[in-house]
C-alpha cells in the first residue's frame, strides 16, 4: 500500500477490514487527535488515554460511518465527547490549559508525525495558529468553545451544532459572531 494514499481510500479500505489502512490512518491522525484531546484535557496522560479509547471506538464503529469523506469530522466528535466525559469524571486531575502547553504539544506531534507538512508550512501554520489561539482567549466565554471547535479543531457549523447539541441556525449565528469578534481582535495593533 502506498504511504500517501488518499484519506478517503484509506477510510474505505479500513471500513472493508484492511488493518494496514487503519494503521496508516492512526499514523496520520494520532498527533492531531492528541491536540484535540489535550485542548480539552491539559493532562497528557489523560489525553493519551482518551485518544487510545477513541481509536478503539473508531475501529469498532467504522462500519457506521456513512460517508468516508467525513471520517475526520466523525472522529473529532468521538474524541471531543470522550474528552468531555473524561473531564467530567476526573475534575481533580484537570488543570487549566495554557496556550503555551497546547502550542508545545502541537509542535511535538507535528514534528513526530511521519506525514506532517514541510518545515516552512509548519512554521507558518504554527504562527497563525498561535495568533488565532491568543485572539480566541480574548473572546467572551460563550463564544470561546465555538471558536475553538471551528478554528482549532476545524469543525464546520453543522459539526459544531451536532457536537454541542444546538440547532444549525444557532451554531451558524454564533460562528458568524465569532468571526466578527475575531476580525476585530486580529486587526488591533498588537495582533498585526
Amino acid at each position: 500500500m502506498k504511504r500517501y494514499e488518499s484519506n478517503i481510500t484509506l477510510v474505505i479500505k479500513a471500513m472493508e477490514g484492511d488493518r494496514e489502512a487503519f494503521n496508516l490512518l492512526v499514523d496520520q491522525y494520532y498527533g492531531a487527535f492528541m491536540c484535540i484531546a489535550y485542548s480539552h484535557l491539559p493532562d497528557k496522560n489523560l489525553a493519551e488515554d482518551v485518544v487510545q479509547e477513541a481509536w478503539l471506538d473508531i475501529y469498532h464503529n467504522l462500519y457506521q460511518l456513512k460517508e468516508p469523506g467525513k471520517f475526520l469530522a466523525w472522529s473529532r466528535v468521538i474524541i471531543t465527547r470522550k474528552a468531555w466525559a473524561c473531564k467530567k469524571n476526573n475534575p481533580d486531575k484537570i488543570n487549566e490549559i495554557t496556550m503555551t502547553d497546547l502550542t508545545d504539544l502541537q509542535k511535538y506531534y507535528v514534528e513526530k508525525s511521519s506525514l506532517g507538512p514541510d518545515p516552512h508550512t509548519q512554521i507558518n501554520n504554527h504562527l497563525e495558529i498561535e495568533r488565532v489561539q491568543k485572539a480566541i482567549q480574548r473572546l467572551p466565554n460563550k463564544y470561546r468553545k465555538v471558536a475553538s471547535l471551528h478554528y482549532v479543531q476545524g469543525l464546520d457549523y453543522l459539526e459544531i451544532a451536532a457536537l454541542l447539541d444546538i440547532t444549525r441556525f444557532t451554531a451558524d449565528i454564533r460562528l458568524r459572531r465569532v468571526r466578527h469578534m475575531l476580525q476585530t481582535i486580529l486587526n488591533e495593533k498588537e495582533f498585526l
